[in-house]
């Protein structure tokens, strides 16, 4: 099986390095980059061929959300999975199922929930 490759952004670089790092314990298979702002993470998805993006939705330089519609507008049908992030029920709420993201998840997170997401 091809390794899923995943780019994880946050500003809180401590989180995004946790969360690489507990990805790869949890599957070695799996290739796990961190993107500390906006813009870095949007030049990493546009350019990485990412099978899925993980994003906090309040990022410095350009949020979650015009991360989310750059990918999406720039790669079409050929877009990872778009997965959001944030410590607010409510935002969650309004992105889950929405245009911008495949899914939306709530901070603290759930890796195993996460994990079912894109390993069934």
């Amino acid at each position: 099986m091809k390794p899923k490759r995943i780019l994880v952004v946050d500003d809180h670089r401590d989180s995004a390095d946790m969360l690489c790092e507990l990805l790869m314990i949890r599957n070695p298979d799996l290739s796990v980059q961190a993107a500390y702002d906006g813009l870095s993470g949007l030049e990493q998805a546009l350019s990485g061929h990412f099978d899925v993006v993980i994003l906090d939705l309040m990022l410095p330089r350009m949020s979650g959300i015009q991360v989310a519609r750059e990918i999406r507008a720039k790669l079409g049908g050929k877009a990872p999975v778009l997965i959001a992030l944030s410590g607010s029920v409510a935002e969650v709420a309004q992105h889950q199922g929405g245009p911008d993201f495949s899914h939306a998840l709530t901070k603290p997170l759930n890796v195993e929930r996460l994990m079912g997401i894109f390993l069934p």
